[in-house]
């Protein structure tokens, strides 16, 4: 007589699962900007220090662009927001 086991096995044999991999969807989502424009003046202030410049960088802000015109200088920045 066939024990429960053996009836398992024989009705629902053993198999190893299939090896799927699964995908997530990839959905693209247009990045949102926003911008900073700091101006010191070449005169009176000094220019973005290390310290500054790390402040910033920890706040996800990202120096783009420095400019001068003679008297100031310039600095762009920017972030994401989504």
């Amino acid at each position: 007589m066939p024990t429960e086991s053996n009836l398992l096995e024989h009705v629902l044999p053993h198999q190893e699962p299939p090896n799927v991999h699964v995908h997530p969807p990839l959905v693209y989502v247009e990045p949102a900007w926003e911008y900073k424009h700091l101006i010191r003046s070449m005169m009176e202030q000094e220019a973005l220090g290390e310290a500054e410049l790390n402040a910033l960088g920890n706040d996800a802000w990202e120096l783009t662009g420095v400019f001068t015109d003679g008297r100031s200088v310039h600095f762009y920045f920017k972030r994401q927001t989504r």
